[in-house]
C-alpha cells in the first residue's frame, strides 16, 4: 500500500473514532464536524489504492457524502438524504451486477436467496410500516426494496468472485442492512436512544469500508 493510501486511511479510521465517540457522548457539534469527512476519506483512498477505480462505487461514496450531511439536519434535509442513500444503494447494485452472467447462476439458489431476502423484509415492514404516515410507505418501500436488491445482487457476485473479493462486499451489504434497521426502528417507532446510534453508525462504516476493501487489489 503507498504512504498516501495508508496516510488517507489512518486519517479516516482517527475521523470514524471520533465521530462514534461524537454519537455516544451526544456531541453534536462534534458529531456535524466529523461526519461530513467520512466518506471523501474512504473515496479517496479508494481512488489512491485501487487499479481501475470503478465509476459506480465511487458515486456510492459520494452519495453516501451527501446522505451523511443531509441526515445531520431533518424534515426535508432527512428526505434529501435517504434519497441520496437510495441511489447510492442502486449504484452498488450496478457495481455488484455489472460482471454477472445469468447463465452460470442456479435458478434454485437464486430462488432461495430471494427468499431468504422476503423472509427478512416482510416481518420488518409489518413492524414499522404501521407506524409510517402512509404517504411515506411507498418510499419506504421503494427504499426497502433497493437495500434488499443491493445485499443480493452482492451475493449473486458468488458465480464470479472469491475469497475476500466475494465476502468483503456480501458482508459489507449485511451490515448496511443491519444499519439501515437500525435508523429505521430509531426513527420511526422510537426505539434506542445514543448507543443505538452508535452501533448504527459503526455498521455503517463497516459496510462502507468492507465494500470498498473488497474491490481492491
Amino acid at each position: 500500500m503507498k504512504s498516501e493510501s495508508l496516510a488517507v486511511l489512518v486519517f479516516f479510521a482517527a475521523c470514524s473514532a471520533a465521530n462514534l465517540a461524537a454519537v455516544q457522548s451526544g456531541s453534536r457539534k462534534a458529531e456535524r464536524f466529523t461526519k461530513p469527512l467520512l466518506m471523501p476519506l474512504l473515496l479517496l483512498f479508494y481512488l489512491l489504492t485501487a487499479q481501475r477505480p470503478e465509476l459506480s462505487i465511487a458515486a456510492a461514496l459520494g452519495l453516501g457524502f451527501l446522505g451523511d450531511t443531509f441526515l445531520l439536519g431533518s424534515g426535508v434535509f432527512f428526505a434529501c438524504g435517504l434519497f441520496s442513500f437510495l441511489l447510492g444503494h442502486i449504484c452498488y447494485l450496478t457495481a455488484f451486477v455489472s460482471p454477472l452472467s445469468l447463465s452460470v447462476l442456479s435458478p434454485l439458489f437464486v430462488i432461495c436467496a430471494a427468499t431468504l431476502c422476503l423472509l427478512f423484509s416482510i416481518p420488518v415492514g409489518l413492524r414499522l410500516f404501521p407506524f409510517m404516515d402512509w404517504h411515506f410507505r411507498p418510499a419506504a418501500a421503494v427504499y426497502m426494496a433497493a437495500l434488499l436488491g443491493m445485499s443480493f445482487s452482492a451475493l449473486l457476485r458468488c458465480s464470479y468472485a472469491g475469497g475476500r473479493c466475494f465476502w468483503l462486499p456480501f458482508l459489507g451489504s449485511l451490515f448496511f442492512v443491519a444499519s439501515d434497521t437500525m435508523l429505521a426502528f430509531r426513527v420511526f417507532r422510537g426505539k434506542g436512544g445514543r448507543y443505538s446510534r452508535m452501533e448504527g453508525m459503526a455498521a455503517y462504516l463497516i459496510a462502507q469500508t468492507m465494500i470498498v476493501f473488497g474491490f481492491l487489489p
